[in-house]
């Protein structure tokens, strides 16, 4: 009669040990902090694919959730109000918005020139000191 009782007690302690562990592909060993852990030196981790159409199709898309937008062609992830491409703190080909001029610049934070290129050829470089050159290279 007491072995009925005690038999779901090891499972029970089981399913505890098994779901406090994260879920390894190709590792035995997943990282504890991970809850998925992917191992491979020669594939790597394909997310879903789709258009922008598609995406905005999702009903109630997670915070957090991740997708590679075939329309715009960059990783976007949901930050609970809004997607946001994975690039939103770069600065754009297209023109920028809301900056600042003692944070945001095109410049170098050490003593190395700043070298503007076009077709592969360096045209201007602003040096270090007070010294400017333009058409290097015409």
């Amino acid at each position: 009669m007491h072995l009925r009782f005690l038999l779901p007690f090891p499972l029970f302690l089981l399913s505890l040990l098994l779901t406090a562990q994260g879920v390894g592909i190709n590792n035995p060993t997943p990282d504890a902090s991970a809850l998925l852990d992917l191992t491979s030196s020669d594939k790597g981790l394909l997310v879903p694919r789709m258009t922008t159409v598609q995406r905005d199709a999702i009903p109630v898309p997670a915070t957090s959730l991740m997708i590679y937008n075939t329309s715009t062609t960059r990783f976007e992830y949901f930050d609970g109000a809004a997607w946001v491409p994975f690039d939103r703190d770069g600065w754009s080909l297209t023109g920028n918005t809301g900056t600042n001029p003692t944070t945001n610049f095109v410049g170098t934070l050490d003593a190395q020139p700043l070298a503007f290129r076009t077709n592969g050829l360096e045209r201007m470089r602003i040096g270090s000191g007070a010294t400017t050159q333009v058409g290097i290279n015409t």
